[in-house]
């Protein structure tokens, strides 16, 4: 499976960022914010994977860590999980 396909773009995140009125602002209100703007499932489903109180204190804190998360998504090997471990 490729799990770039299901991961959404920078663009796509910012677009969503920039729609953010209050700080702080939970991992569970930008999911909901995401379905009520119509954002793509990925964005709506990238935010899901957060823990649900995941706190962002204002949009720098919000997109720097959605952008460190989005990079080190895309850049996993496409393999499953067991494959990932030490090699025996």
């Amino acid at each position: 499976m490729d799990t770039t396909a299901q991961l959404p773009t920078i663009t796509q995140l910012h677009e969503l960022i920039a729609s953010v009125k209050n700080y702080p602002v939970k991992s569970h209100e930008l999911v909901e914010l995401a379905a009520k703007k119509r954002a793509p499932r990925s964005v709506v489903r990238f935010y899901k994977d957060f823990p649900a109180n995941q706190t962002f204190d204002d949009a720098d804190d919000l997109a720097a860590r959605s952008e460190q998360i989005q990079i080190m998504e895309s850049d996993l090997p496409e393999q499953p999980w067991e494959q990932l471990g030490p090699q025996e």
